[in-house]
């Protein structure tokens, strides 16, 4: 994985995160209204490591070669070929 794929992978991940962690934490007041005050510093930095775990996976896998992309798009060439 080249140093550009990483850091959109690492951003797509931690945007994924982002709207995964947003919603919780929030207290509601007795009309169901949202209070104020939902810590999004706390937020910002549970995001951070969530999405670091994420692409040091993706990484992982990637390097190790569990998922070859190269070697899927080359069956894929070779599949559109035959056709």
């Amino acid at each position: 994985m080249g140093w550009f794929t990483g850091i959109v992978v690492f951003l797509i991940a931690w945007w994924t995160f982002l709207l995964m962690v947003l919603p919780f934490g929030h207290k509601r007041d007795i009309d169901g209204t949202v209070m104020p005050g939902a810590n999004i510093k706390k937020k910002f930095i549970w995001t951070t490591i969530g999405a670091a775990v994420i692409w040091v996976i993706i990484y992982l896998i990637i390097e190790a070669d569990v998922i070859s992309f190269q070697d899927m798009a080359q069956a894929m060439f070779e599949e559109d070929a035959l056709k």
